[in-house]
């Protein structure tokens, strides 16, 4: 077989095969947060959580895949506190919640001062990103139960 049919071959099952039949882990782009989770307006429109964390697990696996609607992964923004003001309104931390597999995680990180971080949404996208590699590790070997980063 010539060279371009093989290369041909192989994009076509990569593009028909089902996503967990290549061994992918699908995740929702975007997640949503828990109804307890109180969420205040501004960090709930200008932060853009419930994408950044999908798309921080997405960047720290090259196993996961991002998908519309639901996934292999279930994830929920359970606790966050965070409520403006940047540096000066204290420490701002972000929990998620999910499951894959029949087992499950909490992950909390919580950034107490970070006066380089550009504001509110400036810490916690860098707590997202810190999140995501979190909760990418653990999707490659997950344990049930699992307190990752400073839920520990």
């Amino acid at each position: 077989m010539t060279r371009l049919l093989r290369f041909s071959a192989v994009v076509a099952v990569a593009l028909f095969v089902p996503a967990a039949a290549r061994g992918e882990i699908t995740v929702p782009k975007k997640i949503d947060y828990a109804a307890s989770a109180h969420v205040v307006a501004k960090v709930r429109n200008e932060c853009n959580l419930q994408t950044a964390i999908p798309a921080a697990i997405a960047s720290s696996s090259s196993a996961v895949k991002l998908v519309n609607g639901s996934g292999a992964v279930s994830l929920t923004i359970s606790d966050i506190q965070a409520v403006g003001g940047g540096v000066a309104s204290g420490p701002k931390w972000v929990e998620v919640k999910g499951t894959y597999k029949g087992k499950s995680f909490r992950a909390k990180r919580i950034s107490a001062f970070d006066p380089f971080a550009g504001g509110t949404c400036g810490i916690l996208a860098k707590i997202a990103r810190t999140l995501g590699a979190d909760i990418a590790g653990w999707l490659e070997n997950p344990t049930n139960h699992a307190e990752l980063g400073d839920a520990r």
